[in-house]
């Protein structure tokens, strides 16, 4: 395939004029109604979406206990909590069972239910990381799925099955159809998120390209909060469930107002598809339909195939690199998250302190990825994140009322950073890979994440009985490692995005070696 510049010079000698994506969403409105309506209804999916990732924060709590009344060998006079009294925390599992009884009512969550706690505590942890595993699952199949036949068919179908089965969970009576429906959610979420994601960054143009991608974040945050609220007036597990997914089910009537990728469009050769939703973008942003057309793909592109990340060398160091940054960045991500209870010992006010500070970030990652580029945000970021976590590990549980206020404050720097650095992350990888496996890439990425992933929940919540402090020390560790070998990777802030791979080895400086040449000669 000849490069971009010699295409347009062949083209140009035509009566008609050819113009790129960027050039044509440039003509057409970057950021118009018709971006701003997509949004709305995206953002929308996003928030139902969030609530099942995160719900397991308080469907899963395990919550404080006491001695039963009448028991001859529980003595304590007041509640034991995991964030306050952590060395007595685990004394109720050399008791006998009717000794001691949970503080709260039974429905308040699945561990108060189905009595998840001491030799069964192996089965919390299982409902609370099977999402991730499912995540994985997922995002090994869906985005490839999503690169051959489109981001919008994989889009609305696993959104919606999302919906359902949180719905139909909260209405379950046994504890492992119960997992069964938190590994399909996971399965959808591997599909869905990057999903909304590709299509909210791919209708946007070069200028609006990081505002357009990290927008979808305010309603992730928003989406956290709204759970956050729920939980605190519901205080019953199979309540939340429902009622934070089946009324988002009205939003599958809009998918008739969700239009297919206008750069899936052109890589796929349907051109004709993407000029006509073009000129419809132009109509609904009160444009002037141009009279140009979309530069035709001629030749094959690149196997749409993951394993062309690998080779040559170069090219895998720089997949390596980004691989081993979302590993950390979820970990640390999640981890921080789950443990928010550990930050001043009040589980509703610490997650939706820690949720709110979703919103400076993500305005954070707007004006930093598109004044400082993507490297510098996120590098910058990672580093803080580090220091935060190292700060909040060295502030005891038992600490003073002032220096458990300071531990909060860390606790939200923390997040704050952490969530700049993960968001940038998205708009960075976009960029860093080319159209033919820019799905595939984010959501090969997105499983390595997920996977290890799993071990957050278990950092999170069971670390701190080893050594208190332990978890916050294993994530700062994490992002200092992770901000040194990050600065490899090259600055695309300012570039068009990269179609194929023969464009991504060019803009990475890779040539090909005599002996590559003479097979493409021989062939």
């Amino acid at each position: 395939m000849p490069p971009k510049e010699e295409q347009v010079q062949l083209l140009e000698q035509g009566k008609e004029e050819y113009i790129d994506a960027d050039e044509y969403l440039s003509r057409v409105g970057q950021c118009g109604w018709y971006q701003v309506r997509m949004h709305m209804i995206i953002c929308l999916y996003m928030m139902t979406t969030t609530a099942q990732i995160f719900v397991m924060y308080f469907v899963g709590h395990d919550p404080a206990w006491r001695c039963a009344n009448g028991s001859e060998v529980c003595k304590y006079n007041t509640t034991i909590s995991s964030t306050r009294q952590v060395s007595l925390f685990n004394k109720r599992c050399a008791m006998n069972r009717n000794d001691w009884e949970y503080a709260v009512p039974k429905r308040y969550s699945i561990v108060t239910e189905w009595d998840l706690v001491c030799e069964n505590t192996f089965w919390a942890l299982l409902a609370n990381s099977i999402i991730f595993i499912g995540w994985g699952i997922g995002g090994l199949t869906l985005p490839y799925i999503a690169d051959r036949v489109g981001r919008k068919r994989v889009f609305i179908p696993t959104a919606a099955v999302i919906m359902v089965v949180a719905s139909v969970s909260g209405i379950v009576n046994n504890f492992y159809f119960f997992v069964c429906t938190r590994l399909v959610i996971g399965i959808c979420q591997g599909g869905c998120q990057v999903s909304i994601f590709v299509l909210s960054s791919e209708i946007a143009g070069r200028k609006y390209r990081a505002m357009s991608g990290t927008f979808i974040w305010f309603y992730f945050a928003i989406g956290m909060v709204m759970l956050t609220y729920m939980a605190y007036f519901l205080n019953n597990w199979r309540m939340l469930e429902i009622i934070s997914t089946a009324p988002f089910l009205l939003l599958l009537v809009t998918w008739t107002c969700i239009p297919e990728s206008i750069r899936w469009y052109k890589v796929k050769g349907k051109t004709e598809k993407a000029e006509k939703l073009l000129r419809g973008i132009a109509s609904l942003n009160g444009r002037a339909e141009p009279t140009a057309k979309l530069i035709p793909e001629t030749g094959k592109l690149t196997p749409e195939n993951i394993s062309v990340l690998f080779t040559p060398p170069k090219m895998m160091v720089n997949t390596w690199i980004q691989m081993t940054t979302w590993i950390i960045a979820d970990i640390t991500y999640f981890g921080v998250s789950l443990a928010s209870e550990d930050l001043s010992g009040n589980l509703h006010t610490d997650f939706a302190l820690t949720s709110v500070m979703e919103v400076p970030a993500n305005i954070a990652v707007i004006v930093f990825c598109s004044r400082f580029g993507r490297k510098k945000t996120v590098v910058t970021h990672i580093f803080l994140a580090g220091l935060a976590c190292l700060g909040v590990a060295f502030i005891p549980l038992d600490a003073t009322y002032h220096l458990r206020q300071l531990k909060l404050v860390l606790g939200m720097i923390g997040k704050y950073a952490t969530t700049t650095y993960f968001n940038s992350l998205y708009v960075w990888t976009l960029e860093l890979n080319a159209t033919v496996v820019r799905s595939q890439a984010i959501g090969f990425f997105l499983v390595l994440s997920r996977v290890t992933g799993t071990v957050a929940p278990t950092i999170s919540t069971r670390m701190k009985f080893i050594y208190p402090p332990l978890p916050f020390f294993i994530f700062a560790g994490l992002n200092l490692i992770s901000g040194f070998s990050t600065m490899y990777l090259k600055e695309t802030m300012g570039s068009p995005l990269i179609e194929s791979i023969q464009d991504m080895h060019n803009w990475l400086g890779i040539t090909k070696t005599p002996d590559e040449e003479d097979k493409n000669i021989k062939k």
